[in-house]
């Protein structure tokens, strides 16, 4: 079982370049021209976004931002639904985690497409200026279907100890709701409005607070693995993601960690092509024997599997 447990979709743009409305959901002929080309271009911004980390600190902000500024061109042109599903079939995907984010992308777009297809899992984000953000939550939970809950704390601008996220996480905990936390410092004012709140240690207290969650740890606290992998090893609880991680870091990870506690994960649409290029990593692991065949299941989708549909 193949499962992207980290990707985006966002809602048509109605014109005309982008899909062919006479035609439905039919791909137009600009978009199949866009995904030949944009490839080495998407290339070559992933290989950038790796090495961006071995910059002197004091540079990474603005690699941050030129790696954010040019990924807007892929993520404006092929990021919708019918984008995800070519996406899917193209790497052989089971099932994909698809998280909201308002209001760019509202909790009732993602939980739509997840009825519409059974092979979208549902992840919901309460916007933070929801008057009781507890019975929304739990709502969506009991009649909506969602299957996890995203928060955000560097593109809310809200610290962990705000009363906001304890309303959510006690939610989440009576549920039992898979928890996924934005991790890492990523320099993109204003969308993230402080993006030193992505750092991983802010949420260290809530694993032991709410022990029913499992949190996922997105991104594996980006520019900074080994302190997201340190937190993996004491917490029974906390998972992590692979999206944006170069193949050495996810190597180390399951050298020290084994496969149960991760994930693979892409955050799609954002630069484009990373379903394709994320995979890669993984998939070259396997080739050259540096993880077994037990791990690599345990990272396409079983791990997944456990957290977001069950045994």
């Amino acid at each position: 079982m193949k499962i992207d447990s980290h990707l985006h979709v966002y809602p048509e743009l109605k014109s005309f370049f982008i899909e062919n409305e006479s035609h439905g959901n039919t791909t137009s002929k600009f978009k199949k021209i866009f995904r030949k080309i944009i490839i080495p271009y998407n290339t070559t911004l992933h290989l950038l976004q790796e090495k961006s980390r071995l910059l002197p600190e004091k540079y990474i902000p603005y690699s941050d931002r030129l790696i954010a500024l040019f990924g807007t061109v892929p993520t404006l042109v092929d990021s919708t639904e019918s984008s995800l599903l070519y996406q899917m079939d193209k790497n052989n995907l089971d099932a994909a985690v698809v998280i909201a984010h308002p209001p760019f992308i509202s909790n009732e777009f993602v939980l739509k497409l997840s009825k519409k297809h059974k092979s979208i899992i549902p992840i919901v984000n309460i916007e933070k200026n929801e008057l009781d953000p507890a019975e929304v939550l739990e709502r969506y939970i009991v009649s909506s279907g969602a299957r996890g809950l995203k928060i955000h704390p560097a593109a809310d601008g809200f610290k962990s100890d705000d009363e906001h996220y304890h309303k959510l996480l006690k939610i989440a905990d009576q549920y039992k709701l898979p928890v996924i936390i934005h991790t890492g410092c990523i320099h993109i004012k204003p969308f993230y409005k402080d993006p030193e709140l992505g750092h991983v240690h802010h949420y260290e207290s809530w694993f032991e607070m709410y022990p029913n969650c499992k949190f996922i740890l997105a991104h594996m606290n980006y520019h900074y693995p080994s302190e997201a992998i340190s937190l993996l090893k004491k917490y029974e609880n906390v998972y992590a993601d692979t999206s944006w991680q170069p193949i050495e870091v996810i190597k180390e990870a399951i050298d020290t960690l084994g496969s149960d506690k991760l994930m693979f994960g892409s955050d799609w649409p954002l630069v484009g092509e990373n379903i394709t290029y994320c995979l890669s990593h993984v998939e070259k692991l396997l080739e050259r024997n540096q993880i077994t065949s037990e791990q690599y299941e345990n990272l396409m989708g079983l791990t997944a599997k456990k957290i977001f549909i069950g045994d």
